[in-house]
């Protein structure tokens, strides 16, 4: 349908609001790709979604920290792997297109 969700605000909740709309899809036999960007540490949710048939996910393989604490060079890597995420993103051929975080990425122009 081309539709677009977009989750924001300040605390908690828009990750597992994307995670809900992943599993449903899933269970209607849809496929999705899950691209996380500004998280790199493994993360719980992750050790179910790895298991479920039809979605994949795609993150940073590092953990660069708070934007307030990087480095120009961490910054620079940030950028390098978010835009390898971005370009798979839209590379994927998938029924549903999570990109978790971006908003914030996008921000901080990382």
């Amino acid at each position: 349908m081309g539709l677009i969700h977009i989750y924001c605000g300040d605390g908690k909740g828009k990750t597992t609001a994307s995670i809900g709309l992943a599993l449903r899809a899933v269970g209607a036999g849809m496929k999705v790709h899950f691209v996380q960007f500004m998280k790199g540490n493994h993360s719980s949710e992750l050790n179910v979604l790895e298991t479920l048939p039809n979605l994949t996910v795609e993150r940073c393989d590092k953990n660069y920290g708070f934007t307030f604490n990087m480095s120009q060079d961490e910054k620079t890597a940030l950028i390098q792997c978010h835009n390898r995420l971005i370009k798979n993103a839209f590379n994927n051929n998938c029924d549903l297109l999570i990109l978790d975080e971006f908003n914030t990425a996008y921000h901080y122009n990382l």
